[in-house]
C-alpha cells in the first residue's frame, strides 16, 4: 500500500475508523471487504483503483520499479473484475445482472492454470448469509467462473427465480437438490420437468476460490 508511505498502521486505522487488526491485514494482503477498500482510500486521499495498485496515481508515493515493470509484468497477471453484489448463502438477494466492477483483485496468471485450471470467465462476489458456513461466512469473495455453467455436482452460483444463491448442487435424476454446509437449512429441491422451470432455475458459475474472513 505505497500511499501509506511513513505513516503508521495506527494512523490509518484512527483515520478509517478501522480497527488496527483490519488494516494491518489490508496492508499484507489487500482489502478483503468492499467498504474497506472504499474507506481506506478515502482515508489516504486516492482513488479506490490507486489505492488497489490497478493504476498509479501522480500524488501516490511511487514504488520502485513499478512503471518500468507494468508492461513486462501485465500478461503474467490477470485482473479479475469484483461487483458489488451480495451472493446469498442464505434466503437470497435480488440481483438483475452484474453492476460494473468497483475494482479488480490480481492474480498471477500461472498461479491460477496451476489451481484454477486456467483464467476462465471470472468475477468475483461477495457471500451473505450463514447457510454455508463454516466454509464460506459473510463477507467471504468468491470467485465465480461463468464458463462453468454446465449442471452438474459441486458449489455453484444459481439463479432461482430473481434470487441469486451460492449451493452446492446433487443432481439425482430429474431432481436437482441446492444444499448447504450449515446444517440448520433445508436443502431445496428442483424438479427438471417442472414446468416453465427453464426460466425459473439457472446455472450462473462455479465457485471455484474464495478469499475468506479471519
Amino acid at each position: 500500500m505505497s500511499a501509506l508511505g511513513d505513516r503508521s498502521r495506527k494512523w490509518l486505522a484512527q483515520e478509517s475508523g478501522l480497527p488496527e487488526s483490519t488494516v494491518g491485514d489490508a496492508i499484507l494482503r489487500g482489502p478483503a471487504r468492499t467498504e474497506v477498500a472504499i474507506k481506506l482510500a478515502d482515508a489516504l486521499g486516492v482513488s479506490l483503483d490507486a489505492m488497489l495498485g490497478r493504476v498509479v496515481e501522480e500524488d501516490a508515493a511511487p514504488v520502485a520499479g513499478k512503471r518500468e515493470a507494468s508492461a513486462v509484468d501485465s500478461a503474467a497477471i490477470v485482473s479479475v473484475p469484483v461487483h458489488d453484489v451480495q451472493v446469498a448463502a442464505g434466503a437470497g438477494r435480488l440481483a438483475d445482472r452484474l453492476p460494473p466492477p468497483i475494482y479488480y483483485w490480481s492474480f498471477s496468471r500461472d498461479w491460477m492454470e496451476a489451481n484454477l485450471r486456467g483464467v476462465g470467465q471470472l468475477v468475483m462476489v461477495e457471500v451473505s448469509g450463514s447457510s454455508q458456513e463454516p466454509e464460506l461466512s459473510e463477507g467471504d469473495l468468491v470467485a465465480v467462473d461463468l464458463d462453468q455453467s454446465r449442471l452438474r455436482e459441486g458449489l455453484f452460483v444459481v439463479r432461482l427465480d430473481d434470487l441469486l444463491v451460492i449451493k452446492h448442487i446433487q443432481v439425482d435424476g430429474r431432481t436437482v437438490r441446492l444444499m448447504s454446509r450449515n446444517p440448520m437449512y433445508d436443502p431445496v429441491e428442483i424438479d427438471l420437468h417442472e414446468p416453465g422451470i427453464e426460466e425459473r432455475f439457472e446455472v450462473v458459475g462455479r465457485a471455484v476460490w474464495a478469499s475468506k474472513m479471519l
